[in-house]
């Protein structure tokens, strides 16, 4: 995952930096870093985020009249 692709996910999800970084458990500025492609992104929250999208997805399917 690019820090493209995590900014872009955190924009579909609605969170500014430092409420995508609360919900990962981090800071705002290793969130901002990781964007920018500075720090690379740890593999478990590549895998945490993408497992979120996933049960989103899912959530918006089933949930949906």
């Amino acid at each position: 995952m690019t820090g493209c692709e995590l900014r872009a996910i955190r924009s579909e999800w609605g969170m500014t930096q430092r409420e995508f970084a609360q919900f990962l458990t981090y800071t705002d500025q290793q969130v901002s870093k990781m964007e920018r492609g500075e720090a690379k992104i740890p593999e478990i929250i590549e895998k945490f985020v993408l497992l979120e999208q996933k049960l989103r997805a899912i959530k918006n399917l089933v949930c949906t009249p």
